[in-house]
């Protein structure tokens, strides 16, 4: 009579213990195996796709909301908290704690004289660390008198309509100070300094966006317009985007207040002077702070260009020394700024000195004149670019 022997004596010697044990671990291997397969993990370890704030565990990562600064100030000093989304305008002053980071990106108020500076942030707005982003979505950032708003180390702030596709991103240089982006408000409060993709400066107001610091506005996802350096107004002024153009409106002065100042207006796009503005290059007559408008040109139409919206009140100048004359000549007619060919549509007048035949202004009889960037390559209007 033969004896049957069990698969598992055969296998393990007839040892229940060690088959147990066998078992055990196999199951063990199983059920991690099933739990976490191979690649069923996106980049960012809680399957955001998203890089976590710098200190924080991917997996235990959450969104978060609050209503008051110092609960602003909390979370953002939680790596497991991100984004933050306020539900209510949270005040952000010069006193105490003055300085926001955002994943490393900061934030910082500072007061010009002795009054208490202060910038609010609109209900909505969304902090998110893994990007260095502050999104205020089509709210109004606004700002008492006397106060500067400064974007350093990488931070961006995007305000942005989505209804019209209109979107602004004032892009802080990697590095501090060189890249700090710096919004200041001088006379009266201003409730919406920056608003649905555009910004809105009054007596004195401006920006300055140092070294790779940049103000970039978009319609339709495209770049219409890119604004660099130091810039203020004389009065209101305005910078908008709007479909294949970047629209600067008066009443007042648009002038370079910082050397380089420059506004960047891509192939196939317009910069528009609006009626009764005056775009300045000249730096208020101080040669170290000039100007400049760079069209970056195709090879063929449509092409990078300037147009004034009207008549007699639409212009940009240089105010350069003008003391021995001015010579002008007026379109339509193809001429030469600094070497480059451009196109003087009809109406348009283009003025230069005699001294050094340098750019002088540019003016209109009609209204929409243009002055055109007329072949590839980056095209500058400045004072010290000669007119031929």
């Amino acid at each position: 009579m033969k004896t049957k022997i069990s698969l598992t004596s055969r296998l393990f010697g007839g040892s229940p213990l060690l088959a147990a044990s066998v078992l055990a671990i196999s199951l063990f291997i199983l059920i991690c195996s099933c739990d976490n397969p191979a690649g069923s993990r996106k980049p960012g370890g809680n399957n955001g796709g998203s890089t976590p704030p710098p200190g924080g565990d991917p997996d235990t990562i959450t969104a978060s909301s609050v209503a008051t600064f110092a609960a602003l100030q909390t979370a953002l000093a939680d790596a497991t908290k991100d984004p933050i989304t306020l539900t209510a305008a949270v005040s952000h002053t010069s006193a105490g704690s003055n300085t926001l980071s955002v994943g490393g990106g900061l934030l910082k108020v500072t007061a010009i004289d002795a009054s208490a500076a202060q910038v609010t942030y609109p209900a909505g707005t969304v902090f998110t660390k893994a990007a260095k982003t502050v999104n205020i979505g089509d709210g109004n950032l606004g700002f008492n008198p006397d106060t500067d708003l400064t974007l350093s180390s990488g931070l961006t702030l995007i305000s942005e309509q989505t209804a019209d596709k209109l979107e602004l991103r004032l892009i802080a240089g990697p590095a501090a100070p060189a890249g700090d982006v710096l919004i200041h408000n001088d006379t009266g409060s201003n409730d919406h300094v920056v608003r649905v993709g555009y910004l809105y400066f009054q007596a004195n107001g401006g920006i300055n966006a140092k070294g790779l610091g940049k103000a970039v506005f978009y319609k339709n996802g495209e770049i219409v317009g890119t604004l660099q350096g130091n810039w203020r107004s004389s009065n209101t002024t305005t910078l908008a985007p709007d479909t294949n153009r970047l629209i600067i409106g008066g009443p007042g002065t648009l002038y370079a207040a910082g050397d380089p100042a420059s506004i960047t207006i891509p192939a196939g796009k317009t910069l528009l002077i609006g009626a009764n503005t005056t775009l300045d290059l000249g730096g208020k007559s101080d040669v170290s702070q000039m100007g400049s408008i760079v069209l970056t040109s195709s090879a063929s139409a449509p092409y990078a260009k300037v147009t004034l919206a009207a008549a007699s009140t639409s212009k940009v100048v240089t105010e350069n020394d003008t003391s021995g004359g001015t010579k002008t000549s007026t379109g339509p007619l193809y001429f030469d700024i600094g070497g480059n060919r451009f196109e003087l549509t009809a109406g348009g007048k283009v003025a230069w000195t005699t001294t050094n035949s340098g750019f002088s202004q540019f003016t209109t009889t009609t209204a929409n004149a243009s002055l055109s960037a007329y072949g590839t390559g980056t095209y500058t209007i400045a004072a010290n670019q000669p007119v031929d």
